[in-house]
């Protein structure tokens, strides 16, 4: 016997419904949300109720087991939505999925709760306009088709389930979103059409698309709004839909938009103004309601252009940069040694986006550099105390809520408090961030300890009992060495007396001498002790200063 081959062809929803279909045992339960179904409802109603269209909904792959038999092997969950809205349109109707003998609970329960949803849209949309719904349902059945693809053999459909449901490679966001506003394209010439995609799909291979959406679009227009969100999902692509303007208005804040696009449209196609260069592109922000269609993609390759002239560009090409200053910094503090760990990449994200959203509202004003300086002090003192650092990490950061504070700014002024913050950086941090803690104020508590003793003309020595440590060594009467000493033993950083021979002798003027120093700490060795955990100049230059005043007073006592 012949083996016979796949098929494919394009149904209509009429002529799909007197096929015999049945669910096999191998698919999963139906589980299609509120969501997935509103939004299939409100595509069918646009396309074959408002522009009287034909409306594709999908593909569905059969397995003709014989004559009498269809099995769904993908599509169940569309065949199954559209058996519930076709009963709840037409009481009567008992064919397509109907019939099936739906045994898993999951799959009862979502039928009940999608029948309540699509009864509340029913009654939404049509009232009891009888007629309306009559109307939608004969347009259903004529308007709406599917691409059948029919194969024949039991082992040809496990594999094709097999591929569909476990290896196939399901559509990403971006996609879903370009299916979407090519859609809301269609008033536009296919040229016009063709140009967009063009784009997009340059914009795909050149990998400048998924970052400009998932790491910077979508962070700033959630966080903006104080959104704990992260990752750009299949369940977020709503983030970037809004206003139809092909449809009737139906909220006053469309109007403004919808001004604005017929302005600069007309800018477009008006000779003097294109030569006058007057609003020859549209005036995006990050934040704004997203404009369907062909803004949406001029709004994507629009920040793409503006995350490259920030942080794509190098020292070398930093010329072309509206502020080569700020491509040099980035450069400088923002690559360092291990700036590829996945830690620092997170940080380096949230700088980033501080940094377009502050831009992308108030521009390259004249004082950019205190701006872009204070951030990134805010943004990476997460890096300096943190050897770890997840998404979670970032979400509770207080420098994420810098986003917000720019969405809701009025002038820069309202973010110049960041200007005067100042930030105290633990002494272990994660290697390899020396560039980081030196711009923040970290300082080597050695190499600055050597330098201010050095300047005070104290002399240095190491004790080989304390090898983390430096012995200051000074004279009394002449004839006696005595030391003060400073170093790292573990941790913190300490400072102090230790006991000799000469001190010993004049225990009790030492003691009340030690006594009006207020030293933290004592022991049988020590007369007394200081910890310091700060690294700041400032700090190790007073403490520097103590020992000197210490040295001068010990000096001064009148022993025996």
């Amino acid at each position: 016997m012949e083996k016979k081959m796949p098929t494919q062809r394009a149904v209509k929803l009429e002529d799909l419904i007197k096929m015999n279909l049945t669910i096999p045992p191998y698919q999963r339960p139906y589980k299609w949300t509120e969501k997935n179904v509103v939004t299939l409802l409100d595509d069918i109603f646009e396309y074959v109720i408002l522009k009287n269209k034909d409306y594709r909904i999908g593909n569905v792959i059969l397995h003709e087991e014989s004559s009498n038999v269809n099995n769904v092997v993908d599509g169940q969950q569309r065949l199954t939505t559209i058996s519930i809205l076709l009963k709840k349109l037409e009481p009567n109707f008992d064919k397509l999925l109907l019939l099936q003998n739906f045994k898993h609970k999951i799959s009862k329960n979502n039928i009940v709760y999608n029948f309540r949803i699509i009864s509340r849209w029913i009654s939404t949309k049509f009232g009891e306009h009888e007629g309306g719904i009559k109307e939608f349902y004969n347009q259903m059945l004529k308007k709406c088709e599917f691409i059948l693809f029919t194969v024949y053999g039991q082992e040809e459909a496990f594999q094709l389930f097999d591929s569909q449901n476990s290896r196939g490679k399901a559509l990403e966001p971006y996609d879903l979103l370009k299916a979407f506003h090519l859609r809301e394209m269609d008033n536009e010439s296919e040229e016009e059409k063709a140009k967009y995609v063009e784009r997009w799909e340059k914009s795909i291979d050149d990998k400048t698309l998924k970052p400009i959406l998932g790491n910077h679009l979508f962070r700033i227009r959630k966080w903006s709004k104080n959104e704990r969100k992260y990752n750009f999902t299949r369940e977020e692509i709503d983030e970037f839909k809004g206003i139809s303007l092909h449809q009737m208005q139906q909220f006053p804040y469309e109007s403004a938009m919808r001004m604005l696009d017929g302005f600069v449209a007309n800018a477009q196609n008006d000779k003097f103004l294109r030569n006058m260069g007057v609003a020859q592109q549209f005036p995006f922000s990050i934040t704004m309601p997203i404009i369907n269609g062909k803004r949406f993609f001029e709004y994507i390759d629009f920040y793409i252009q503006q995350r490259e002239k920030l942080f794509d560009l190098n020292k070398e090409d930093s010329i072309r940069a509206e502020i080569p200053e700020l491509v040099e910094f980035y450069e400088e503090y923002c690559k360092y040694n291990k700036h590829w760990r996945s830690g620092d990449e997170k940080v380096r994200n949230l700088y980033e986006n501080i940094l377009l959203a502050f831009i992308d509202k108030f521009g390259y004003i004249e004082d950019l550099k205190n701006y872009y300086q204070a951030f990134y002090k805010a943004v990476y003192i997460i890096r300096c105390e943190n050897k770890r650092i997840s998404l979670e990490t970032i979400l509770n950061s207080n420098a994420k809520e810098i986003i917000r504070k720019i969405h809701d700014a009025t002038t820069p002024d309202n973010l110049k408090h960041y200007q005067y913050k100042s930030y105290n950086i633990p002494n272990e941090t994660v290697q390899g961030i020396e560039k980081v803690k030196k711009f923040l104020g970290w300082i080597s508590i050695d190499d600055e300890l050597k330098k201010q003793l050095q300047n005070n003309n104290l002399e240095l020595e190491k004790d080989e009992n304390y090898p983390k440590y430096y012995a200051i060594p000074f004279q009394l009467f002449n004839s006696h060495t005595c030391y003060v000493y400073i170093g790292e033993k573990e941790n913190p950083y300490w400072y102090g007396l230790k006991k000799s021979s000469i001190i010993e002798e004049n225990r009790k003027e030492f003691q009340d001498f030690v006594e009006r120093l207020h030293l933290d700490k004592k022991n049988d060795e020590w007369f007394g002790w200081k910890e310091f955990r700060n690294s700041k100049k400032e700090d190790i230059q007073k403490i520097v200063e103590e020992i000197v005043d210490w040295i001068r007073q010990i000096q001064d006592l009148k022993f025996g």
